[in-house]
């Protein structure tokens, strides 16, 4: 992005606002001088990775109003502007502040303007939110200014620090900053001078972005297009997923003039758990067309996803990189309802199968002739050899999580090769059962790959201790493991590598390894 240059603002405005928040609007504080350029803004955005995948929040305005909004904002108009920081402007209730507009937005429908009216002299309108980073990253935002040049325009503070400003002319761009996790206040305010009005004399903002903050979604559920799989387990249903989207289906609703109509809606697939309960709730996703395709699941209520919020809300996901995801939940909750949808994360549409089972209870005696627990004959070749005696588990080394109270995501990330597949178990380590030789584990996420990670949120997040095991299939094979934990006061991740190896003996105490 080119650097622009500014002028300072006049000496008479500069002495009447002298030692105040706006100093000359273009860099009184900044690096340049008042004739300078302005600093170089970052030209790129790092990809998103995984694990940040689902969880970025996204501020587009389309909620109609800031009322509306899920995020905290605070808008007023100024007039008083001869503070030192934005973050002691005291509210006028005769200055306008922020709203949101529909009307030279830079996409969707809404956008959010300044309110000054070109009689506003000496005044400032003031956008504010307040919110928790978890993660440090960048936000970024598109904006756009009409003003005279040099007197008049948008400062952007993080934190009561003038970070840029825009003055003059400028049309639609992106600015993107660093932000660091913690508490952080982010400001838009912007001031005109006396007498000259240029174009719109405001600014707009639209498509805020934001790194992962601890900040709770609504607690309204929109509407879900909902395909129960609970008749049909057992059996593969086939959908489809557009490029970069999550499943979407058509919900027939009703007006309040009492016609119907089709509207286009999330699509879930669910499942319910009866009331004498299941050992294991298993989900099998495999991609018709080789691409990458993730699962999302949540107990109780239907996920939460693009574009009805700005992020995923799931109390467990599977994030393998591959085109099969296979998620093993054991002892699901009776009379519980499950909820799945899935995203296709590459730049071309994907075809899929989605299978569900529930499987009752292994009675001891139920092995075959060979020695191994008898399983349905219709069950995927990955699901049959988790719940026949393990070839590969469990090292002896296991992976104890402490998660404190508050915690907000745990992402377990597996890389290696041949075939592995991930266990994590709740308050005791992952075993094998020595009756039926089945694992014995929470959550598992069991491929045909060497790639496998599992989310782990919301409900299904507790505060204790977890334990992770890694199981292969053709051991010794070696192994990286990624591990991060989500707390309000930010992210702490851990990178370890490892080979799987045989137990020689099931008495042998579990070596942990304390995160």
């Amino acid at each position: 992005m080119e650097a622009r240059t500014v002028r300072a603002l006049s000496v008479a405005v500069g002495v009447i606002l002298s030692g105040g928040l706006l100093g000359p609007l273009g860099w009184a504080d900044s690096p340049s001088g008042p004739e300078g350029d302005a600093p170089e803004r970052a030209a790129t955005l790092t990809p998103l990775t995984q694990a940040q995948r689902g969880v970025e929040f996204v501020e587009d305005f389309e909620s109609g109003s800031l009322e509306e909004s899920p995020f905290p904002w605070e808008t007023f108009g100024v007039s008083n502007l001869n503070v030192t920081d934005p973050r002691d402007l005291v509210p006028d209730p005769e200055v306008p502040g922020w709203r949101v507009v529909s009307e030279d937005c830079r996409s969707g429908a809404f956008c959010v303007r300044s309110g000054l009216s070109p009689r506003d002299d000496l005044r400032g309108s003031l956008l504010s939110l307040t919110v928790t980073v978890l993660e440090a990253g960048e936000i970024s935002f598109w904006v756009k200014n009409e003003s005279e040049e040099g007197f008049d325009g948008l400062i952007f503070f993080i934190d009561g620090e003038r970070i840029d400003v825009w003055t003059g002319m400028i049309p639609w761009e992106e600015a993107r900053f660093p932000v660091s996790a913690g508490e952080h206040t982010f400001q838009w305010i912007y001031i005109k001078d006396v007498d000259t009005s240029v174009g719109g004399d405001a600014a707009w903002l639209d498509d805020i972005r934001f790194p992962p903050l601890d900040l709770e979604l609504p607690a309204a559920i929109p509407p879900v297009a909902e395909v129960a799989l609970t008749g049909l387990l057992g059996r593969p249903q086939t959908g489809s997923v557009k490029a970069g989207s999550f499943t979407r289906g058509t919900l027939t609703v009703e007006t309040p003039e009492g016609a119907t109509e089709e509207r286009e809606a999330l699509l879930e697939y669910s499942v319910t758990v009866p009331e004498e309960g299941a050992q294991i709730l298993a989900v099998l996703l495999e991609s018709e067309d080789g691409g990458n395709l993730d699962l999302y699941g949540k107990a109780g209520v239907p996920v939460l996803a693009p574009p009805e919020s700005f992020r995923v809300v799931s109390d467990f996901a599977a994030l393998s990189p591959g085109g099969v995801e296979i998620l093993v939940i054991a002892n699901p909750e009776p009379e519980t309802t499950y909820w799945f949808v899935v995203e296709n994360p590459e730049s071309f549409d994907q075809r899929f199968a989605i299978t569900a089972w529930l499987l009752p209870q292994i009675e001891d005696g139920s092995q075959g002739a060979d020695g191994q627990v008898g399983v349905p004959s219709n069950l995927p070749a990955p699901l049959a050899r988790y719940l026949r005696t393990e070839g590969g588990l469990l090292s002896l080394k296991q992976y104890r999580i402490e998660v404190p109270k508050g915690a907000k995501r745990l992402l377990v990330e597996l890389e290696g090769e041949g075939d592995l597949n991930l266990h994590l178990r709740f308050g005791e380590p992952v075993g094998i059962d020595p009756e039926t030789g089945q694992v014995v584990a929470d959550v598992s996420a069991v491929s045909p790959s060497g790639s496998e990670a599992i989310v782990l949120a919301g409900n299904l997040l507790q505060e204790g201790t977890y334990y992770l095991a890694i199981e292969g299939l053709n051991p010794p094979q070696e192994f990286v493991l990624t591990i991060a934990l989500t707390t309000p006061e930010g992210t702490s991740a851990l990178t370890l590598g490892g080979r799987t190896k045989r137990v020689s003996s099931p008495a042998e105490p579990i070596e942990a390894v304390e995160f």
